[in-house]
């Protein structure tokens, strides 16, 4: 994928969902969209832009026109770590195409291993399982309040 993904197209083009390469000038909307979907503590558009313009991390999104799912990676080490992954579960079968982009961010950089930590039960868990991610731990926390079993699932880079 290349970051001239926002080329002009025909209206055609622009009316079919596609996956994109959020850049720093992409803050404000995924901050909005993050908002939307409940994130405590939301990041600031600051920390947004500071984090969209790392060159170790990459945030895909499923536009359809607007940011309809959002998926982000960050390097550690050997490891690319999932740090979040939004989706509705009418769009799941299109969001596999975020995993995708972020499996090849993984593999570019030389990473081994694409990780995830995500709720028992969730979507996300789910769709992860799908693209073959494999359970690697799990734990209990609380989260928003509420105790909860998380999920650690891994993937091999090169089982992708």
């Amino acid at each position: 994928m290349n970051d001239d993904s926002r080329a002009v197209r025909t209206p055609l083009a622009r009316a079919l969902p596609q996956v994109v390469r959020l850049l720093a000038g992409d803050a404000e909307e995924l901050h909005a969209y993050l908002a939307c979907q409940d994130v405590r503590p939301c990041p600031s558009v600051a920390d947004l832009v500071a984090f969209l313009g790392r060159k170790d991390a990459a945030t895909f999104a499923l536009r359809k026109p607007q940011i309809a799912a959002v998926a982000s990676a960050a390097l550690e080490n050997a490891s690319a770590h999932l740090q979040w992954i939004f989706f509705e579960a009418r769009d799941a079968r299109l969001a596999g195409g975020l995993i995708r982009e972020l499996a090849s961010f993984g593999r570019t950089a030389n990473a081994a291993l694409l990780y995830a930590r995500v709720a028992q039960g969730s979507g996300a868990q789910a769709l992860l399982r799908r693209h073959g991610f494999e359970e690697d731990a799990r734990e209990r926390e609380i989260i928003a309040g509420r105790p909860r079993t998380v999920v650690g699932l891994v993937k091999v880079m090169s089982a992708l």
